[in-house]
């Protein structure tokens, strides 16, 4: 009977001893988390003015992945873009020849599809640019986007700050339910804009990959809007800004023999 009461005794003590020597051993500090230096509303309003705006030209090599709600596609395309609203783009087949050549001076549109024998010439307008490219945006638009200068449009209320340890955002409230919310990262660079009509978002789009450090340019953006059903990835492999550009690339002249077919006008 003595020798079952220590065993008990011997087990009680194995079992409490661990447990107070824990309660009394130093608890770990806890490091909060770094917070990022205070940057008022107005700062970050000024970072979205003078975004872009050290760049007036892109050249460019690019995958580009378009989903729409009736397709998905991807491939290669040569870029050129000149603020405010001259464009050029390449479609490239997997043999590196172009599949279709679209240019515009800001005033016309010119498209020609090689391996169609066809040419189609008509004002730069909104819809005659969502018939090629498939995005419904303006010329001024997709120009500002792929020059890294997101639209900013009317505001009445500003607030924002830093959102924990890694970025910025900026809020811009506006008329009729409208708002603005532009992202930033730990360096103040722009990685996002998003445009809502109350809760309904209308356009998203994303920056990264920032490899040139002056100008500071993304070498990958990402569209996306909803309402259409539309999402485009841009990934440059290869990206001059403030190439130049002759004004002629953003022209184009019909072939020898084939027809020019008029588009519709504005």
């Amino acid at each position: 009977m003595r020798c079952s009461s220590f065993l008990l005794c011997r087990v009680l003590v194995g079992l409490i001893l661990p447990v107070l020597f824990a309660a009394c051993a130093p608890r770990p500090t806890v490091v909060p988390p770094p917070t990022l230096p205070a940057v008022s509303p107005g700062d970050l309003l000024e970072r979205v003015k003078t975004c872009g705006a050290a760049i007036d030209t892109v050249r460019g090599l690019a995958k580009v992945r378009l989903t729409t709600a009736d397709r998905s596609l991807s491939l290669s395309q040569v870029l050129l873009a000149a603020y405010p609203d001259r464009l050029r783009t390449e479609s490239l087949s997997p043999f590196g020849s172009p599949l279709l050549i679209l240019a515009s001076d800001g005033h016309e549109l010119d498209v020609l599809l090689p391996g169609e024998g066809r040419f189609l010439h008509g004002p730069a307008s909104a819809e005659n640019l969502h018939r090629f490219t498939r995005l419904p945006l303006r010329l001024t638009d997709l120009v500002g986007l792929l020059l890294y200068r997101p639209p900013l449009f009317p505001w009445q209320e500003i607030h924002g700050g830093s959102d924990g340890a890694d970025r910025y955002r900026l809020f811009l409230d506006g008329p009729e339910s409208r708002r603005q919310v532009f992202t930033f990262d730990a360096a103040l660079r722009l990685t996002g804009a998003a445009y809502y009509s109350g809760s309904e978002l209308l356009l998203e789009v994303g920056y990264g990959n920032f490899q040139t450090p002056d100008p500071v340019y993304p070498r990958q953006a990402d569209l996306h809007l909803p309402a259409y059903g539309v999402t485009a990835s841009i990934r440059f492999s290869d990206v001059t800004p403030n190439a130049d550009i002759p004004a002629e690339r953003f022209r184009l002249q019909p072939p020898a023999g084939v027809k020019v077919e008029k588009m519709g006008e504005k």
